[in-house]
């Protein structure tokens, strides 16, 4: 994984302010994912619903990757939440193909 600190990746997080964030492309499984607060350092909530989340992981699974294998990637993401140590939650799932 790597941590974003630099000015145009937190700025494409606007309008959320943020310190840094964590992120890792996986070209091999065809994944992106960013592990960030869920409060930002102005005290505004990305899911107002789910304070009681500390930290958020959005993922994003590109089908249309030519390295793209569905168990392979679920593999690939369900060991990556396993190694947090911590129970996990998806709160929210969209399906979403490109044209």
């Amino acid at each position: 994984m790597s941590k974003a600190k630099n000015k145009s990746l937190l700025e494409a997080c606007l309008p959320f302010t943020y310190k840094h964030f964590y992120w890792n492309l996986n070209k091999s499984v065809g994944t992106w994912f960013e592990i960030f607060p869920n409060e930002d350092e102005k005290g505004k909530f990305f899911s107002e619903e789910h304070k009681e989340y500390c930290w958020l992981m959005k993922t994003r699974i590109d089908v249309a990757h030519p390295m793209y294998k569905k168990e392979r990637t679920e593999f690939f993401l369900s060991n990556v939440l396993k190694s947090t140590g911590h129970e996990t939650v998806v709160i929210k799932e969209n399906e979403e193909e490109e044209e």
